[in-house]
C-alpha cells in the first residue's frame, strides 16, 4: 500500500480525523520503513473484497477454537509448511515514481532443499504430525489422515493457504469417505463438510 492508501485506510478507519500524505512519509522515514514498502503481485484474480471475506472466516476459526475445544473437543489445526534456499522467479519491478510502490512475483523457485509439514494444534500450540521432505497430493491425504487418527472420533477443523494440494481430488475423496458422502462428488471445487 501507498502512502495515499494508507492516508486513506487510516482516516477511513477512525484512526485520525485527517492526515497529510507528507506526515504519513514522515512517519515512515522516522520508522525506517520506506525502503521496504513493497505490494506482492498477484496473478490469482482475487478481489480485494475476497480476500477480506476469505481472511475474517478464518479470523473467525481462530477466535473460536478455544470455545469449541472446550464445548465439544474440537481440533482446530493450522497447517504450517516451511522452506529454505529458494529464489524469486522474477526480479523486483522497482518503484517507477515517487509514491509508487516495489512489486515482488510471489512464484519462486527451490533449489533441492526439503519442507518441513506440520499441524498447529491452534488451542495448545503443540505441533502435531511433523513430516519431512515435500508432500504431493497423496502425501497430503496421507498426512491428513494420520492426523485425523490421533482422535478418530473427534472432530476436526483444518486451516490451510489455496496451496492446490489442499484442495485436491484425493483429498475430496477422502473427506467424503469419512463423512459417508455417498453421491457424486461433481467438479475439482467441489468442498466437502460433514460432522462425525
Amino acid at each position: 500500500m501507498d502512502r495515499t492508501g494508507l492516508r486513506d485506510e487510516v482516516v477511513k478507519r477512525g484512526i485520525v480525523a485527517s492526515i497529510s500524505v507528507a506526515q504519513v512519509g514522515r512517519y515512515f522515514k522516522q520508522a525506517r520503513l520506506a525502503a521496504s514498502l513493497q505490494d506482492v503481485a498477484q496473478h490469482d484474480g482475487e478481489e480485494p473484497e475476497t480476500f477480506e471475506r476469505e481472511a475474517a472466516k478464518v479470523c473467525e476459526t481462530y477466535r473460536d477454537a478455544p470455545r469449541k475445544a472446550a464445548v465439544d473437543g474440537t481440533h482446530t489445526v493450522a497447517w504450517m509448511r516451511r522452506r529454505r534456499s529458494k529464489h524469486r522467479t522474477q526480479r523486483p519491478r522497482h518503484a517507477r515514481s515517487i509514491g509508487s510502490v516495489a512489486k515482488q512475483e510471489f512464484e519462486y523457485t527451490r533449489h533441492g532443499t526439503t519442507t518441513l509439514t506440520a499441524g498447529l494444534e491452534v488451542v495448545t500450540g503443540e505441533i502435531i504430525s511433523p513430516l519431512g521432505g515435500d508432500p504431493h497430493r497423496t502425501q497430503f491425504v496421507d498426512h491428513i489422515a494420520r492426523t485425523v487418527s490421533i482422535d478418530p472420533t473427534g472432530e476436526w477443523i483444518f486451516i490451510v493457504d489455496n496451496l492446490n494440494t489442499h484442495a485436491s481430488e484425493s483429498l475430496v475423496e477422502w473427506v467424503a469417505e469419512q463423512c459417508g458422502i455417498e453421491d457424486s462428488l461433481g467438479k475439482k471445487t467441489f468442498a466437502a463438510s460433514c460432522n462425525r
